[in-house]
C-alpha cells in the first residue's frame, strides 16, 4: 500500500473497530470529512489486502474489519516447522521448531538468505525449492534429507506461495519431521 497515506488508511481501522456492525462508504466520508470515492479507493485496498471484510446489504456495501487471525499467532502452535520468507529468500518468520532443531536462536535465522545460513536443513531446503521447475506454480511438497548432528534426518516440506499485507509475494514452507515414519 505504498501508494495510499498511512494515517488515513489507520484512521479507517480506528473508525471501523468502534464500528463492530460495520459502516457504509458514506458512513465513513462523513464520519472521517473526506471525499466519498477517495474512501472507496482505500477500502477496495484494504479489502484486498484482507484487513477489512465487507458485506452486501440491500444495496449497500457494509465494510468491517476482517476477524482473522494473523498467521504470526498461529505459527507458535504448530508442531511442524514454518518458515517464512520474502521474494529475495530472505527469512522473515519462523517458529519456535525451527531453532529446536538447529540449535540457535530466532534471531540467528531471521533476516538471513538461503546463502548466508551455512547449515544442512536451510540447505535441503534452499534444494528442494530450486528443484521445482522454473514455470511451477502454486504448492508442491518434497521429501527432503539432511544430515543434523551426525544424524540422518528426513522431511516432508510443503513449499507454499505466500501473499504478504503490503501486496508482495513470498514463500512459506511448513516442514514435518518425518524421520520416525522412514525409520520403520
Amino acid at each position: 500500500m505504498g501508494i495510499l497515506d498511512q494515517d488515513k488508511v489507520d484512521k479507517i481501522k480506528r473508525v471501523l473497530k468502534w464500528h463492530q456492525r460495520g459502516m457504509t462508504i458514506s458512513d465513513l466520508a462523513s464520519e472521517m470529512k473526506i471525499n466519498r470515492n477517495l474512501v472507496a479507493k482505500y477500502l477496495d485496498m484494504l479489502l484486498i489486502a484482507g484487513q477489512v471484510e465487507m458485506q452486501v446489504i440491500g444495496a449497500a456495501k457494509v465494510f468491517f474489519l476482517s476477524r482473522r487471525v494473523p498467521i504470526s499467532a498461529l505459527l507458535e502452535f504448530s508442531s511442524d516447522m514454518v518458515i517464512v520468507f520474502d521474494s529475495d529468500q530472505r527469512i522473515l518468520q519462523i517458529n519456535e521448531q525451527v531453532p529446536l532443531l538447529l540449535e540457535t536462536g530466532k534471531e540467528a535465522l531471521i533476516g538471513k538468505t538461503f546463502p548466508e545460513l551455512d547449515n544442512p536443513f536451510i540447505r535441503a531446503m534452499q534444494a528442494s525449492w530450486n528443484a521445482r521447475g522454473p514455470r511451477e506454480k502454486g504448492e508442491s511438497v518434497s521429501d527432503v534429507d539432511c544430515m543434523i548432528r551426525g544424524e540422518e534426518r528426513h522431511f516432508r516440506a510443503k513449499h507454499v506461495p505466500t501473499a504478504f499485507e503490503d501486496g508482495s509475494d513470498g514463500f512459506t514452507f511448513l516442514v514435518e519431521d518425518i524421520t520416525p515414519r522412514k525409520r520403520y
